[in-house]
């Protein structure tokens, strides 16, 4: 009988597994915006403890630098951390797109004025919704993800639920940020990890190195989920999937 209940148990215990081990794949379209234009930046001086003491508005390029091979090593990246709930995002195609920069100088604008303010970078998100000129694709099959040079905003990426797309940042360069005084970049695969959390409904957490923290920070973010984050983006994955 001991027997009996025990080979019962590895039965059900194979089959829970093997549940728990389906992966769940979601289709992405990725799209390079072509763009080559200049924008104004704020850069600063800071003494040895951090304190601003001058700044300057300098011309920039804004340059699309990011590559198809990049971009396909993002992935696996990306899907490495997406590993810890059977979550896969697969590329079904990388294109380049033009983009649209006849309003770009107004645009260009954005990039060094009121970057803490919530109401700017709602502003500089719909810009750059004509910058990239999204309605030109079909959102329907799937996730569209647009590579820009840097968000004309002090954020790393964003995921647009009405409109079913995600811009990411490519640019990875170090700067200062006046308000939290700190030295910090974008990290783009966390960025990407994290928006996709968005994607399966996923909100922000205050849980220190968890990948929905809300904060743009890469001394502050980290790739872990917790055990209800995975089970609710496994949910809406299935729901999506009809599975």
């Amino acid at each position: 009988m001991k027997k009996l209940l025990c080979a019962i148990f590895i039965i059900c215990f194979g089959i829970n597994n093997a549940v728990a081990e389906e992966v769940l794949t979601f289709p992405i379209y990725v799209h390079i915006v072509e763009i080559d234009q200049n924008i104004k930046q704020t850069q600063y001086k800071v003494d040895s403890n951090d304190k601003v003491t001058s700044s300057s508005i300098k011309m920039v390029p804004y340059k699309t630098s990011v590559t198809k091979e990049i971009i396909k090593k993002d992935f696996l990246k990306l899907n490495k951390i997406w590993s810890q709930a059977n979550i896969r995002f697969h590329i079904r195609d990388i294109n380049f797109t033009k983009s649209e920069t006849k309003n770009f100088k107004k645009y260009g604008e954005l990039a060094f004025k009121n970057y803490d303010s919530y109401s700017y970078i709602d502003t500089s998100l719909r810009h750059l919704l004509e910058i990239i000129d999204h309605k030109r694709h079909d959102n329907e099959r799937g996730i569209n993800a647009y590579y820009v040079p840097t968000m004309l905003a002090d954020i790393c990426g964003a995921w647009d639920n009405d409109n079913n797309i995600m811009i990411i940042g490519s640019s990875e360069e170090k700067k200062f940020n006046p308000i939290v005084k700190l030295y910090g970049k974008c990290n783009r695969i966390e960025t990407l990890a994290h928006e996709f959390g968005h994607t399966v409904q996923l909100d922000h957490s205050d849980i220190s190195q968890n990948l929905m923290m809300s904060t743009g920070l890469d001394v502050d973010m980290g790739t872990n989920l917790t055990k209800e984050q995975i089970i609710e983006a496994r949910k809406f994955m299935k729901k999506v999937l009809g599975k």
